[in-house]
């Protein structure tokens, strides 16, 4: 039986994204834990949001840098491991095959990946300003807090409930608003992707595996085409990818 040919290992790749997003999530951290309702001033709102606005921009650059570095070696990888197991199957080149496919392939699963990733980026922003704002109107009025039109209103409609049932003063609100949105940042949940929070690092390795497992799985196609081989791809449940030649009637892991 051929040598396997499936998924590549590749956690280096993933950890390089993965760990730099921990580091950008307890910078952001760190500077959302320099405002709370207490002492809240404008300049220093300010100075947090700027602050954080240029963490994502290194955040983009750095999506951007690893996309455009790990999309093509993952690609390169798969191929190379493809070709060495086709060859062993006796497939041969298909010689209308037109090999700009793997150039496209590879730019276009760049693309792909750079846009899911700036877009995960750009959604801290939004997470941030709503935080800074409601620490804002808490700091001016608690009455106001009932007026939010925010994904947090009917959480903050049940603080405000609760303490002015039980006597609570504006400290008491304060305290426990501060307590709801600390355990977001304490998880550094700052990603908002279709209304859920994501942690930084985790985001990063999920998006991080699931577009370099894509990138491999054409990368196979593609040899498959170019060597004019039929491969079907199936799935075992809780085991990696695997292929199978039609051609050949072997079971290729």
């Amino acid at each position: 039986m051929p040598k396997g040919l499936g998924l590549i290992p590749d956690p280096p790749r993933v950890n390089k994204l993965s760990r730099y997003y921990g580091i950008m999530g307890n910078k952001i951290k760190d500077e959302l834990f320099r405002i709370d309702a207490e002492s809240f001033t404008e300049i220093k709102a300010m100075s947090v949001q700027e602050n954080v606005q240029e963490l994502v921009d290194k955040m983009n650059r750095r999506a951007i840098r690893w996309s455009n570095k790990a999309t093509p070696e993952a690609y390169r990888d798969a191929a190379g491991i493809s070709r060495t197991t086709l060859n062993k199957l006796g497939a041969t080149k298909d010689p209308l095959f037109d090999p700009i496919i793997h150039t496209k392939s590879i730019k276009d699963n760049e693309e792909v990946t750079k846009k899911t990733l700036i877009r995960a980026n750009l959604s801290i922003n939004t997470n941030v300003g709503t935080y800074i704002y409601l620490t804002k109107r808490a700091h001016e009025d608690i009455m106001q807090i009932q007026a939010f039109d925010l994904l947090d209103e009917e959480v903050i409609a049940g603080l405000l409930d609760d303490t002015i049932r039980e006597g609570g003063s504006r400290g008491d609100l304060n305290r426990l608003i501060r307590q709801h949105f600390n355990r977001e940042i304490y998880e550094k949940k700052f990603i908002n992707i279709n209304g859920r929070n994501y942690n930084l690092t985790k985001y990063a390795d999920m998006v991080a595996r699931t577009r370099l497992r894509d990138v491999q799985s054409d990368s196979v196609k593609n040899m498959c085409n170019q060597f004019d081989n039929d491969f079907l791809r199936f799935q075992v449940m809780g085991q990696p990818l695997r292929y199978a030649s039609a051609m050949k009637g072997t079971h290729i892991r």
